[in-house]
């Protein structure tokens, strides 16, 4: 992993103890994001478009939550982000904080100005630029997972943003769910303020939360966990406002998870016959290489992504403009640079188990520029982190995980599980 070098008013009340009604509003449909018009029966707070979206929820998620939400006070009689008083009528018991209502979508969720704030923390307090680094504790082949808590750990803009605790006063599912961007808050906190080795029990026994196949117990691939917490992260950010069914995908690019390690992928396909040419675009959150044939370094195996590919015989390319199939040139570039670059070696060969052990080598210092389709040239990456898997009969499903880290003060550390060494080379 590398960091790229600088780049509404409360209710009125109408007697004591009493609430007045919000009016009816459409909110999106639970299920799709369209206008909702009907509310669930039994809790009174999720809303559908249809009854076949009203089904299909119940059957994914709501059967497990709807019972729970209907102990909260009534919907209909106390809106959503009031907390009611403790003697009040409204509810008959002790009170109870509603789960905030969703915010005010404006076009831009994090503010990239404010971005910058967190990309250029300086980590001036001893307290955390002093910090002894801990080890975490394996609690059963959950290195996989330590592995990658580390780096996120020493991520600057993903911890200045978690110390600075933006995430959690704004969180619209902790008080009803768990919310592994919450969770993750606790852990950097906690690592900053312990001197020995920690179990993180809390996010490993929600491992299913975090991606669906995986297991507590289980050997996993920390590369697939590391996908799997960063879409949990931005999954987090858009819940505040809805959720992604309902914010449009413009919006999406601009949440602080987006910020950090999003980026963009160009597809340019021309046309030989007529020269046309075609753009497309993809989201990237990190890149993943090849490292078959001559690619014996990282810079290589960027080359061998970037490479021309031409589009013929069975494979040929269907122009708009002749209208016809035709021999074609495509070129996969980087469009925009991510802030925070994660680059995966893939190991692994394709309908088999064993491992590609081959060396490859890497910079301390990246330049992205000869990969980009447009660059003025300041693409340029220091690297912080390392992930290594230590194979066991060069199989690629199984082994161990460690990391390297390079501390705030700027000497690398080796993390082993719960061992930490100061590394003098990597």
């Amino acid at each position: 992993q590398g960091d790229q070098q600088p780049p509404p008013s409360s209710p009125q009340g109408q007697g004591q103890g009493q609430l007045q009604a919000a009016a009816p509003e459409l909110g999106p449909c639970a299920h799709c994001g369209a206008a909702g018009t009907k509310k669930c029966s039994g809790c009174k707070r999720m809303r559908y478009c249809s009854g076949e979206c009203q089904s299909k929820h119940w059957q994914s998620d709501h059967k497990f939550k709807c019972k729970q939400m209907k102990l909260l006070d009534p919907i209909d009689k106390l809106p959503c982000g009031v907390e009611a008083s403790k003697k009040s009528p409204v509810s008959g018991h002790r009170g109870i904080s509603l789960v905030p209502g969703h915010r005010k979508l404006n076009k831009v969720i994090y503010p990239y100005d404010d971005f910058l704030k967190l990309y250029n923390w300086k980590c001036n307090d001893s307290k955390y630029s002093d910090f002894l680094t801990c080890g975490l504790v394996n609690c059963g082949n959950s290195c996989f997972a330590n592995v990658v808590l580390q780096c996120l750990s020493y991520t600057r803009p993903l911890v200045a943003y978690l110390l600075g605790k933006d995430h959690y006063r704004q969180c619209a599912i902790r008080h009803e769910d768990w919310c592994f961007l919450c969770e993750l808050q606790s852990h950097i906190q906690r690592a900053f303020d312990s001197v020995h080795p920690f179990a993180p029990t809390n996010i490993l026994s929600h491992l299913p939360n975090i991606g669906g196949n995986l297991g507590f117990g289980r050997q996993e691939d920390a590369h697939e966990f590391m996908r799997f917490a960063i879409d949990k992260m931005q999954s987090a950010c858009l819940d505040e406002f809805g959720g992604e069914k309902v914010v449009d995908h413009s919006t999406q690019e601009t949440t602080v998870i987006q910020h950090i390690f999003g980026g963009r992928l160009q597809s340019q396909v021309q046309c030989t016959a007529c020269g046309m040419v075609s753009n497309r675009y993809e989201n990237m959150m990190d890149l993943t290489v090849e490292i078959h044939g001559d690619a014996e370094s990282l810079e290589k195996c960027l080359d061998q992504f970037t490479a021309i590919e031409w589009l013929d015989g069975d494979n040929k390319y269907k122009c708009d403009g002749c209208n016809d199939y035709v021999k074609a040139r495509k070129h996969l570039t980087v469009h925009q640079a991510p802030n925070i670059l994660t680059i995966t070696l893939k190991r692994f060969q394709s309908g088999r188990f064993g491992k590609l052990n081959k060396k490859v080598t890497f910079p301390t210092k990246l330049d992205l520029t000869p990969y980009m389709s447009t660059t003025d040239g300041t693409d340029q990456y220091d690297l912080y982190a390392v992930v290594v898997h230590l194979d066991m009969l060069n199989a690629s499903f199984f082994g161990h995980y460690i990391c390297y880290i390079k501390h705030y003060r700027g000497r690398w550390l080796k993390l082993d599980d719960c061992k930490v060494h100061v590394h003098s080379i990597l």
